[in-house]
Order: structure tokens, then C-alpha cells, then sequence
């Protein structure tokens, strides 16, 4: 599942409000999807979503692997936990955990030199930035409630679906 969000790829803030909001929403354990798609219903062995951040356009991506008699039910569950996201925002709670969490796990991939290369790349090469990695950490650490409220609320309904197995466009 591929949604575009109205999100200015070209703010820093509000790529690291997209990045806290995937997060909560299917980027850890703790997210969303893992505890409705996986642990409460077992509808998959794994599930998540990311964020990319292109040069013209944001997209969150969701995914999941599935046995496939149960890939509708996981699609129109994922969809609707997109939906209430959207409609209803995210807890304080939910933000707090994914924001330290998304620091937490950067700070991690720094230690590894060709996350920080890859890092370096993308920032200098799509948005002209500077490479700072420290800046990268602090912008997640200062992602606020209201932003990632707001960015849950730009993910528009409409999607693209690509799902291997039997199945039918009519399902979706």
C-alpha cells in the first residue's frame, strides 16, 4: 500500500513529523499495525510501514507478509487504522514512544558508517542540505504532538495496492 501525504518534503520539520507518525503507525512493535494486524488479530508474520522522502514527493508505504487467504482482511483492517489515524489523530502517548523511538533508532544506524553514508548522500544530493547528523536527531527530538497530529490528517485516502497472489482489483 502506497499513500502520498501532504507533506513539504522540503521542510525538515515536517519530513521528521512524517518519519514519527510511520513510526507510530507500523515502524516498531509497539506501532499500530504490529499490535492490531499481528499481535491482536494474526492476520500476518510481519508488518510495517516507512516513510520516503523523495525530492518531489513524500510517500508512506505499508506492507505486510501474509498468508494470502488472509490478505484482505489485513488490507481493509490497515486501511482503517490509516483512516482513524487520519480522523482521530495519534495519543500523546503514541507520539512520545515513536518520536523517542525514531531518535533512538537513528542514533543507532549512525554507528554503522554506511547508514551515515547513505545519510550524507540523500541529504546532500536530493534536499542540497547539510550533512548533520546530530541535526537529524535533534529534529525528531523536537517533533511536537501537534505535528504529527497534523501529518496523520494530510495522509489522503486514495492509495495504490500491489499485492502478489490470487487475487482480484474487485477485492480492494
Amino acid at each position: 500500500m502506497i499513500y502520498r501525504p501532504e507533506v513539504a518534503v522540503g521542510d525538515v520539520r515536517e519530513r521528521a513529523a512524517l518519519s514519527v507518525y510511520t513510526t507510530l503507525l507500523g515502524g516498531s512493535m509497539g506501532s499500530r499495525l504490529f499490535e492490531e494486524i499481528r499481535e491482536k488479530r494474526g492476520l500476518c508474520y510481519s508488518v510495517y510501514a516507512r516513510d520516503h522522502a523523495f525530492a518531489d514527493m513524500p510517500i508512506l508505504q505499508l506492507g505486510s507478509g501474509l498468508e494470502s487467504a488472509k490478505c484482505v482482511e489485513a488490507y481493509t483492517r490497515m486501511r482503517e487504522i490509516v483512516d482513524e489515524l487520519r480522523d482521530a489523530g495519534p495519543t500523546e502517548e503514541e507520539v512520545e514512544r515513536a518520536r523517542a523511538y525514531s531518535a533512538g533508532r537513528l542514533v543507532l544506524a549512525f554507528e554503522n558508517t554506511n547508514a551515515v553514508a547513505r545519510y550524507a548522500a540523500n541529504q546532500r544530493i536530493v534536499f542540497g542540505e547539510d550533512v548533520d547528523p546530530d541535526a537529524a536527531i535533534a529534529a525528531l527530538d523536537a517533533v511536537t504532538f501537534d505535528e504529527v497530529r497534523e501529518t496523520a490528517a494530510r495522509v489522503a485516502d486514495e492509495l495504490a495496492v500491489g499485492v502478489v497472489g490470487p487475487h482480484t482489483a474487485e477485492e480492494f
